[in-house]
């Protein structure tokens, strides 16, 4: 009797352990059929990598261009997230080119964190989970051959209706549906559900609205945002067309800013009288402000960029100087900005995704951002990325944090899981000129 409890126990024990992670590995020279996911023997396709993977996995994947519409089911729990990391940042590269989507997920507690996503017709990441984390992806130039309507398009969309709590974080989207004329249906980010947030992302070359909102959502935070070159506007809030009976309400709208857009920031359809419009910016908008809630320390000044370009090329940090350094405020705002830089630096939080940070003393990275340096040295030794504090920029480092023309640096993956985990570190980025 004793025997067969002291089984019973250890067996509940099993049941009762969490799951133990697993680390697997994809690359362009890897095989779905003969690898087995480990680093020595990596998978060729991350598709083949979502089919294997189970609660608290991460997925590692290579640099290389990927040529697949990426295909992800499983799910985490809240504990123990499923993660897809690109390593480096930016270095696996999506390109879905002849697809509808590049990357379709439908799992709950999953994080994508540092892909390079594009050549898809309508749709760069699709979320049909809950509790998903779209976190420093760059995802641009979707083909778009069409407006597709009446079904449209968005870079990253949080598409399922019933679903709920997903946060789109520190991306970069450009050029989607920009070369369309008269196009309202394809948009930068979509969220359709219930809550999330939509923090520090820079969204510019759109062919309609650069944040939408609409469908089923309600309860969401959009804080800290740039948005440029918007052909339609830069934010909307509002609920409409399918599930109906849904009101946009409880939104929580600070510290954007909205560049060069026919409409700033707005409501339509369907909307409630708790949403919040709070310290943002919006300078060159033929109509600033669509908004029947009231807003608070809207500036309509010049945010004095270091070298803002509209065709998503420029250098997006804050001047010294700009009216955004400690105007923000600090409701709804994420604890740190689009390079990890803790908020606030200074005497407030800055309005737009970048917290100004200080040069030091000899005009490179201040204390902050030094110490941020650390966390991003690769086991290697190399460096991912170039560095930026204030109107000036020093790069440093090397390894892969090459420019490319017309796109950006690459941001380190390794911070980038750092923030999903819960540890928001350093990402800095140096705007290439064209």
């Amino acid at each position: 009797m004793r025997r067969m409890l002291c089984a019973l126990s250890l067996l509940a024990l099993a049941i009762s352990a969490p799951a133990r992670a697993a680390d697997y590995y994809v690359a362009t020279t890897g095989s779905d059929t003969g690898g087995d996911g480990s680093s020595a023997r990596p998978w060729q396709t991350i598709s083949h990598a979502a089919a294997q993977v189970a609660a608290a996995d991460t997925v590692h994947v290579l640099a290389g261009v990927y040529a697949e519409s990426v295909q992800s089911s499983a799910s985490g729990t809240a504990g123990q997230r499923i993660r897809f990391v690109s390593e480096p940042g930016w270095g696996a590269k999506i390109d879905a080119t002849g697809h509808y989507t590049a990357w379709q997920n439908s799992g709950d507690y999953v994080d994508i964190v540092g892909f390079d996503i594009t050549g898809a017709d309508y749709l760069g990441i699709s979320n049909g989970g809950s509790y998903v984390r779209v976190v420093s992806n760059h995802v641009h130039h979707l083909a778009t051959p069409t407006c597709n309507r009446p079904n449209g398009g968005a870079a990253i969309d949080h598409d399922d209706y019933s679903k709920h709590d997903n946060d789109t974080i520190g991306n970069f989207v450009d050029h989607v549906a920009d070369q369309l004329v008269g196009c309202n249906q394809i948009h930068g980010i979509y969220h359709s559900n219930l809550r999330g947030h939509i923090w520090n992302n820079i969204v510019g070359q759109i062919g309609a609205y650069c944040i939408h909102n609409w469908h089923a959502s309600t309860d969401v935070v959009i804080a800290n945002n740039l948005v440029f070159g918007c052909k339609s506007g830069g934010i909307i809030v509002g609920d409409g067309d399918s599930p109906g009976g849904v009101t946009a309400n409880n939104f929580v709208v600070t510290n954007n800013i909205v560049l060069d857009s026919p409409n700033g920031i707005l409501e339509y359809g369907s909307f409630g009288t708790n949403n919040v419009y709070v310290n943002n910016l919006v300078y060159r908008c033929s109509v600033p402000l669509m908004l029947t809630n009231p807003d608070q320390g809207t500036l309509s000044v010049e945010p004095m960029l270091v070298d803002y370009r509209i065709d998503a090329t420029g250098d997006y940090h804050l001047m010294s100087a700009s009216p955004c350094v400690d105007h923000g405020v600090a409701t709804g705002a994420p604890s740190d900005d689009f390079e990890g830089h803790a908020r606030p630096f200074g005497a407030g939080i800055d309005i737009g995704p970048y917290e100004w940070v200080a040069p030091g003393p000899d005009g490179g990275m201040g204390a902050d951002a030094a110490a941020d340096a650390a966390v991003d040295a690769r086991p290697d030794g190399s460096r991912s990325e170039a560095g930026a504090s204030g109107g000036g920029a020093t790069e440093y480092g090397g390894g892969c944090g090459c420019h490319a023309a017309g796109r950006l640096a690459s941001p380190s993956a390794v911070r980038a899981l750092a923030l999903v985990a819960g540890v928001l570190v350093g990402r800095r980025r140096r705007r290439p000129r064209a």
